[in-house]
């Protein structure tokens, strides 16, 4: 069956993968290895993208135990931490990269640390352009398919705890209009929690303001 080679499929990624994985999470805090970090990571990214174009994982497959869940989710926690938060050069460009594929494979894989993905795509908006606004626009579509704006909403919060933070994401015009239409569709029960949101957050922001 098609489950079954792709199952056979995975596992073979998954063995050859090990090893340099392994690496990476060796290197990841280790400056004087950053190029060959930097291969390592480009490696993760292309065969990612294999992973999702040749649908050798979907979230529909069986999973005992979520074996392959939780170790695309150890890869994704890893090209997190792989980021230094420092700048935004090819190393991040990769991540960002791998980061998308992965939230196309299973928006699970970057769930948990969406705060953090959003901060990543944000400070990379200058430097990286196209690959930061298409993982936050991927973020902003995904979780407006699921009915979960305000779990995206609450991630951009957690992430920008005043208004300063929100001008880059807010920069991205196709972002603001996914979220708009977000809003539209969203069921109606959502919307009174979205408006409590906002009227949350612009309380925070301008108590804030009146302290400094």
């Amino acid at each position: 069956s098609v489950e079954f080679v792709a199952h056979l499929q995975y596992r073979f990624w998954s063995h050859l993968m090990l090893p340099a994985l392994e690496v990476m999470f060796r290197l990841i805090r280790s400056p004087e290895t950053q190029e060959l970090l930097l291969a390592i990571l480009r490696a993760v990214d292309e065969t990612l993208s294999d992973v999702l174009e040749f649908d050798v994982y979907l979230p529909s497959y069986s999973d005992p135990d979520e074996a392959h869940l939780k170790l695309l989710t150890c890869i994704t926690d890893g090209l997190i931490d792989a980021t230094s938060g420092e700048g935004c050069g090819d190393k991040e460009r990769a991540v960002l990269s791998s980061l998308n594929t992965a939230l196309q494979l299973n928006h699970r894989l970057v769930h948990g640390r969406l705060a953090g993905v959003i901060y990543l795509g944000c400070a990379c908006l200058s430097n990286q352009p196209s690959v930061a606004n298409t993982l936050l626009l991927n973020i902003a579509k995904t979780y407006r398919e699921l009915r979960q704006t305000l779990h995206f909403l609450n991630a951009c919060r957690t992430t920008f705890q005043s208004s300063e933070g929100c001008s880059s994401i807010l920069s991205c015009g196709n972002v603001v209009e996914m979220l708009a239409m977000a809003y539209q569709t969203c069921p109606p029960g959502q919307l009174k929690e979205i408006w409590e949101f906002f009227d949350g957050w612009v309380v925070q922001v301008v108590s804030k303001a009146d302290q400094d």
